[in-house]
């Protein structure tokens, strides 16, 4: 039940993440129609077999990076970005391309070039601390070879070497 709040809590969250960006980036007209499409789609994830769906969890992380960036265009934005962008490729693996696609971004956008590869090397850095974190605290608990495998192979579940350890893969 706690899974399932958290699901919910969370496809919410994202929902209003995309009406306000919408709303800030186009207008609110699109917004409020973005908003109830959003709605729909979010909730056949979260009753999906009765289940807490990985979608909504690392797609909150990765909106609130996109978030932060429409909102900070600066170093600490960016760099915040690539965090959460981060986060969200550990819940689930199939985030790596958009680090990639952002990072392209910020290689070919209009930025001068040192402030381009500050930014892009800042993004780099954000994106992989949690990468680092966890394969320490993996590599610690005994459970690197597992997890590893977890997220490279498309299987949904980390085995943990107590259940105090946190599971990180949830798709």
């Amino acid at each position: 039940l706690v899974i399932k709040l958290l699901n919910l809590s969370s496809g919410l969250a994202s929902i209003l993440i995309i009406y306000n960006i919408i709303k800030d980036k186009i207008n609110t007209k699109i917004a409020v129609i973005v908003l109830f499409v959003s709605i729909f789609i979010f909730n056949l994830r979260s009753f999906e077999y009765n289940i807490a769906n990985s979608e909504n969890f690392f797609t909150l992380f990765t909106l609130i990076g996109l978030l932060i960036f429409t909102k900070l265009k600066s170093n600490k934005g960016i760099f915040l970005t690539g965090l959460f962008f981060g986060i969200a490729s550990i819940m689930k693996v199939n985030v790596l391309p958009e680090i990639l696609v952002f990072t392209l971004y910020l290689i070919t956008n209009n930025l001068g070039k040192e402030l381009k590869l500050k930014s892009t090397l800042l993004y780099i850095l954000g994106s992989i601390i949690p990468w680092i974190l966890v394969f320490m605290q993996q590599y610690l608990l005994g459970t690197f070879k597992d997890f590893f495998d977890a997220q490279t192979s498309g299987f949904t579940y980390v085995k943990a070497s107590d259940s105090s350890s946190l599971i990180y893969s949830f798709g």
